[in-house]
């Protein structure tokens, strides 16, 4: 699931801009069937303008939403870690420490 669409709601230079870098993730999910779907996701800029002593951002990129690339990247999506917070922890976490 995804908040919203942005193919039409974006400059297609803006998108490739934010694209032609290192992305944030590469999620590729794996249904019961076989099918999979590949989710690639790149950081959003963050809206608030708090700065450190030495005017370094303390929220550089936005703590709750991710842009990223669905369905074949044919649609340029806003997503929130919420909904793909367990998809993004990594094997240590899954581990028992005990």
């Amino acid at each position: 699931r995804f908040e919203s669409v942005l193919n039409n709601k974006l400059d297609a230079e803006y998108i490739d801009s934010l694209t032609s870098g290192p992305g944030a993730h590469i999620i590729t999910l794996r249904e019961k069937d076989g099918d999979e779907f590949v989710v690639r996701t790149f950081r959003k800029g963050g809206i608030s303008e708090i700065y450190d002593k030495d005017g370094a951002a303390l929220e550089p990129f936005d703590l709750d939403r991710l842009y990223a690339f669905v369905n074949d990247e044919k649609d340029f999506v806003l997503i929130q870690y919420f909904v793909f917070d367990k998809a993004l922890r990594t094997a240590s976490y899954l581990q028992n420490t005990e």
